[in-house]
């Protein structure tokens, strides 16, 4: 990238950029060096929490979604862009967002940690101003929960039970193909949640 034409403001926080991304691709190659012999692998979702600003980096189908509440109502958003197949799909338009579960392919990511090409990871970063709770899950949360369902427990359960029972909602469900028939039996995928909340601070 030419930073010529960069402020001083806009090239430091390149640099820092650059600096997260190579702290991941190293874990990433570590990863690598010690589970190739076992085609292992990981996703990664992670955040960056400043006094001002939140950065979020990805690699994989884990998911961050932000909540906030406000005059037009509650808000769930989805940050991450997945991984996989059926998910590019989504983002050109050819089938709906809560299609993407039911996608034969919707398990077939296109990178992971440790895997032999290097990760790529992709970074958002948004102002803390504009969400009050951050969510980070792996895909065995999200592939069993609609957005709808995800947003629904994030209003009517307290924040630190939050993450329990996102994860508890997820376990008891069988993830399903759109004929109804299970895909992955209840609690067989790896279901975790982190939760961070703003109003703890205050």
């Amino acid at each position: 990238m030419d930073t010529s034409a960069m402020t001083k403001k806009e090239l430091k926080e390149y640099q820092k950029q650059l600096k997260r991304e190579e702290a991941i691709r190293k874990i990433d190659r570590n990863m690598h060096r010690d589970v190739a012999h076992d085609e292992g692998g990981a996703t990664f979702c992670g955040a960056i929490i400043t006094e001002q600003e939140t950065i979020i980096s990805n690699v994989g189908d884990s998911r961050a979604y932000t909540y906030r509440r406000g005059n037009k109502g509650t808000q769930l958003e989805q940050l991450t862009h997945d991984d996989n197949v059926a998910f590019r799909r989504y983002e050109r338009g050819m089938i709906g967002k809560e299609d993407v579960r039911f996608e034969a392919d919707s398990n077939v990511i296109t990178q992971h940690m440790g895997g032999v090409l290097p990760a790529q990871p992709k970074s958002t970063i948004i102002p803390n101003s504009s969400y009050e709770c951050l969510m980070l899950m792996s895909d065995g949360v999200s592939d069993c929960l609609y957005d709808a369902e995800i947003k629904v427990i994030t209003e009517n359960t307290p924040r630190e039970k939050l993450a329990q029972m996102l994860v508890r909602a997820a376990n008891a469900r069988d993830c399903l193909n759109r004929d109804g028939s299970k895909r992955i039996k209840a609690g067989k995928d790896n279901s975790t949640v982190a939760v961070y909340d703003k109003t703890d601070e205050r």
